[in-house]
């Protein structure tokens, strides 16, 4: 099998379109390294889920705060338009080079069933890492939401009267949702910066595409226009929860270190765990390169814009 790959791997390199085979290899390989690094999380996404659920049944009349039910509904309807646009753009691209199938049926037919069984799969892959996507963004989201309804519950407990005796038992639940807050950051900022790396870059193919080149019809137009919506939603959900859960946990820390001064803690060990949880970061990041804010959110599509223009005027063909 491998002394069939590399011919055709050499044949692929010689082409004219150089840039586009290179710019599918570039995707190809961040798909494979956010497969790889979802399946070597798979136990701390279950591990993750169960502590937060845990956590969740001590609390009461929280979970109706999470809309999960939104997210759901939002990420199933886009899958539907997803696959409704991959099947269009099959068949629209079918249509347009039907001449051109006819005469490869006519001359060569193993080539043709080999193109169209390439084409179909490509599809099909193309969905699934759709998927996969919609499915950990969701992961996340709730993760970073079931985060900030216990956070939230912190806060209103210390708005009300804390009794002396309480205190202990309300740093141990602090010090819990600061780990979870630290686990998460720890086993998923690489997939998480994967998962914005890729969405920006297919903002900026698909919208280079709709703003420089020409227009190839009307199909095409609303099919890349699902993608970069899809591509926008997935980047903005993740950042903004991750955003909204940073925020909390920065306020509720500061809460905490107000609270710390009245050394409630007798036990010198728990006391020690206690400040040193809060001297650690609790912060959500992309890879521990960007803790994730709202001015990032602004930041990265000032980015693909900013390239945008500049590689749009100098006239590259990606």
């Amino acid at each position: 099998m491998g002394i069939k790959i590399l011919p055709s791997i050499v044949r692929t390199l010689s082409e004219e379109d150089k840039t586009r085979f290179l710019t599918h290899s570039f995707a190809a390989l961040l798909t494979v390294l956010f497969y790889v690094s979802l399946y070597r999380r798979r136990k701390a996404m279950l591990q993750m889920a169960d502590t937060l659920s845990q956590s969740l049944r001590k609390v009461t009349n929280c979970t109706y705060k999470v809309q999960t039910h939104l997210f759901i509904a939002y990420l199933i309807v886009m899958q539907v338009f997803l696959a409704i646009a991959l099947i269009t753009r099959h068949l629209s691209e079918k249509h347009e080079n039907s001449n051109v199938i006819i005469a490869a049926d006519s001359s060569n037919p193993i080539m043709y069933y080999c193109n169209e069984f390439i084409r179909i799969f490509s599809a099909f892959a193309s969905f699934l890492w759709f998927f996969a996507l919609s499915l950990f963004a969701l992961y996340y989201i709730f993760t970073c939401s079931f985060i900030r309804v216990l956070l939230e519950h912190v806060l209103e407990r210390t708005d009300s009267e804390i009794l002396p005796e309480d205190l202990e038992n309300f740093s141990v639940e602090y010090g819990n949702i600061a780990r979870c807050t630290r686990i998460l950051d720890e086993h998923f900022s690489q997939p998480v910066f994967l998962a914005v790396f890729y969405t920006m870059a297919g903002l900026f193919w698909g919208g280079y595409r709709a703003a420089f080149l020409p227009n190839k019809g009307m199909t095409y137009s609303l099919t890349l226009l699902i993608v970069l919506i899809y591509y926008l939603s997935i980047q903005v959900l993740i950042m903004v929860s991750a955003s909204i859960t940073n925020e909390l946990s920065s306020k509720v820390k500061c809460v905490m270190q107000c609270l710390s001064y009245q050394n409630f803690i007798q036990d010198p060990q728990r006391k020690f765990k206690f400040k040193k949880g809060l001297n650690q970061n609790n912060s959500l990041t992309l890879w521990n390169v960007y803790v994730m804010d709202r001015s990032l959110i602004i930041t990265s599509v000032g980015t693909l814009l900013t390239y945008g223009i500049m590689i749009g005027t100098l006239g590259k063909n990606i």
